[in-house]
Parts: C-alpha cells; structure tokens; sequence
C-alpha cells in the first residue's frame, strides 16, 4: 500500500480528529468531525465563518489535525495550510445530511464554509492492536534495556508532501 492510502486508511478509522491553529503567539485545539479526506489526504470540515477558528485562520494559515485510534494503537498528525472554501459546488459535494445539525438552514446557509487543510507532513504510528503483543513489546523491552520503540512491532513514518 502506498503512504498516501495508508494514510487516508489511518485517518478514516476516526470521524473526529483534533483541529489546532495559531493567533497571537497562542496555540488553540478543538475537536472536528471532518467531512473529508481526498485522495490527496486533504482534510476538509465544515465550519461557521463567524467561528473563532476562522479569525485564527486570518493571523497564520499554517495547522495541525491530529487523529488517535487508541484501540488499534493508531496516530496520525496531519500539519499542513489551511484555505478557506466556499464555493457552491464543493460545498454540495461535501455535504451530508448530519450536517444540518449544525447548519440547519442547510446548504445554502449564509454563514457555512469549507476548511480544507492540504498537508505539507504527515507523521503517523501504526502499532498493533493487540493488547497481548504490546505488553509483550514492553516487557521485551525492559528485559533488553532497550526502548520500546526499537523493539516494537510497529510502523512509524513521516511522509513530507513539500517534495511530492
């Protein structure tokens, strides 16, 4: 399997990722369920034009998704520039139904919009589910003096998009 599917595979596991930005030298996080992810690894969620998220956006473009699947020892952290969307069509496109529940004048709703966050380097851990094997890794690891990381069977990659 190639990076780019692995990693839209691992962000697919999770609906809701954590959406950080910047303002002022401050650093903020939310959860957002997003609505999205292209074949590129573009992450795209709605979102309020009024929100808090979009003045951030205006200070500084440059974001972090972070997505963790706990039970099957899954991490992604997706950093990247976010753009702001609003045009029709790929609004109509993203759409769903469960939407409306945040916007339920629906599509046409004045106030709705797209982020899409194109990723510029996407770091992800791919370790096994199994809770036997990982405490296991752990004891192999104590037992050897060497790190977990080292011992693991597990999958850690950075795959940069600046020079794809």
């Amino acid at each position: 399997m190639n990076q780019k599917n692995k990693i839209k595979d691992l962000i697919s596991e999770n609906r809701v990722g954590i959406f950080t930005t910047q303002n002022n030298g401050k650093i903020f996080s939310r959860p957002i369920a997003y609505a999205d992810v292209d074949s590129d690894n573009n992450v795209w969620f709605f979102t309020d034009i009024h929100s808090d998220k979009i003045i951030d956006l205006a200070n500084s473009n440059q974001v972090n998704f972070s997505f963790a699947n706990h039970s099957d020892n899954e991490y992604v952290s997706l950093s990247g520039e976010a753009k702001l969307v609003t045009d029709p069509k790929i609004i109509d496109e993203k759409w769903s139904f469960i939407v409306k529940a945040w916007f339920p004048e629906g599509k046409q709703a004045d106030r709705l919009a797209l982020i899409k966050v194109v990723p510029e380097s996407v770091q992800y851990w791919d370790g096994t589910s199994s809770k036997v094997i990982r405490l296991y890794d752990m004891a192999k690891a104590l037992l050897t003096n060497k790190s977990y990381v080292e011992v693991a069977d597990s999958d850690n990659k950075i795959v940069d998009y600046t020079n794809n």
